[in-house]
């Protein structure tokens, strides 16, 4: 079932020409896979100890690592230093019913490279757009993964578990296609939070939902870093094809503005700081996400706005733990669970800031506030908001961000440095939990 040994080698060396860079994968086997394990990842995770961190397009090294394993499987490390990001399409899965259904709905994808896998399901490589692409296992719909930053592909000729290998589709070659660009509308969507993706593909969205659902579009785009041209472009797509009836070119640039009121996203590099626990200061270029006021007038009155403003109100001192889906809060001496209300006390206190500012208002706009807020107060809509607020950067944490300290130990009194003896509590230590000592 082995390759012959210049195939394989010649092939990652040619990718790395490109500059792709390029790593040894597992091989699959009459046994199953080449590790020996029950891996459930047969043929496809990395042979060297540090993974995609090992790609490189250093001749010597590819050499040395291919005839350490002449059988390896080629994986391609994608995201900005190969400058490619790939939607893979997985048919058994459904991934060619899913990418109809966007592309009805949106535009289908330009011609650009594409391979073969083994298993029957198609590679999409374009270049990369030089903004973040993050990685996601059906985000866009069943069987359909995007790969980008931080993520790589199995490329030909690899072997698949199949027994087939992996192929340049004949007419898209990389020597003979150009990589296209992602459209504007798959670099929204790979964009936004995968739990307040858009609508199903090709779903309808009527009247008296419209503005609301492209508005949170918007958002969701927004504060993931897309540019206003992006945007206006997806929302156009989804307004097109799935509004009923569509709303008219000047509504649809209305509530895109409105969306690029708050600031663009912050820097994929200081988010993912701020997630593992590694506190650091914005880039100079960059301020930290922030709210459109929230006394402008016309601003969208939605779930959605208030939890951006329940953010701007309280990101300093609450978290939310994805991997245990919990909030965190901020005691004043560590990180305690959400046991007892505290964050929906919160998402009440930014209501009633709200009520407050609706003292500038009168007339029409004050009534429209008005019942906003009234509706707002009641659980459902509290809910709502805190839910709608999980996944937004400023409070999103993972779980590897937390206890990072190893000589801080938190105390019912202050927070005890085992190293300093004192360190008085603050929310960047991240201690989530409190001792009953003093």
């Amino acid at each position: 079932m082995t390759q012959t040994v210049p195939s394989l080698l010649e092939a990652a060396l040619v990718y790395a020409k490109r500059g792709w860079h390029v790593f040894p994968c597992h091989t699959p086997t009459q046994d199953g896979c080449s590790c020996r394990k029950d891996c459930g990842r047969v043929g496809k995770h990395p042979r060297t100890k540090n993974g995609l961190l090992d790609a490189t397009t250093d001749e010597a090294t590819i050499r040395r690592l291919w005839k350490q394993w002449p059988d390896a499987n080629v994986a391609i490390r994608t995201g900005a230093v190969s400058g490619l990001a790939v939607l893979d399409d997985d048919i058994y899965k459904g991934g060619d019913i899913s990418l109809h259904e966007l592309e009805q709905s949106y535009s289908p994808l330009p011609e650009t490279v594409l391979s073969l896998t083994g298993g029957g399901g198609e590679q999409h490589f374009f270049e990369h757009p030089g903004t973040h692409v993050k990685n996601g296992v059906e985000t866009l719909g069943d069987g359909l993964d995007i790969r980008g930053d931080g993520g790589y592909v199995i490329a030909p000729p690899s072997l698949h578990v199949s027994g087939k290998r992996y192929c340049w589709e004949v007419v898209h070659e990389p020597d003979d296609t150009p990589l296209a660009p992602m459209p504007d509308w798959l670099l929204a969507l790979c964009q936004a939070p995968s739990h307040q993706a858009s609508p199903s593909a090709g779903e309808a969205i009527y009247d008296g939902q419209r503005n609301d659902t492209l508005f949170r579009m918007g958002c969701s785009f927004r504060a993931k870093g897309c540019t206003e041209d992006v945007i206006l472009a997806a929302l156009q797509a989804m307004n097109t094809t799935q509004c009923v009836p569509p709303l008219s070119d000047d509504e649809v640039q209305d509530i895109t503005a409105s969306a690029c009121r708050y600031k663009a996203g912050l820097s994929e590099a200081y988010l993912a700081q701020h997630r593992n626990g590694r506190d650091a200061p914005p880039p100079r270029d960059e301020e930290p996400v922030s709210c459109a006021k929230n006394d402008d007038p016309t601003l969208p009155l939605s779930d959605y706005t208030n939890a951006l403003a329940f953010i701007d109100d309280h990101h300093i001192d609450i978290r939310y733990l994805e991997a245990w889906g919990k909030w965190l809060h901020w005691t004043g001496t560590h990180w305690s669970y959400d046991v007892q209300g505290p964050i929906m006390q919160r998402a009440k206190t930014t209501i009633k800031r709200l009520l407050r500012q609706c003292e500038a208002f009168d007339g029409e706009v004050l009534e429209r506030w008005m019942k906003h807020i009234k509706s707002s107060l009641n659980k459902g809509k509290l809910e709502a908001m805190v839910a709608l607020a999980q996944d937004e950067p400023r409070v999103d944490i993972r779980l590897t961000a937390l206890n990072t300290h190893p000589w801080l130990l938190p105390c019912a009194n202050g927070t005890l440095d085992l190293q300093n003896r004192h360190a008085p509590p603050c929310p960047a230590q991240r201690l989530p939990h409190r001792l009953p000592i003093h």
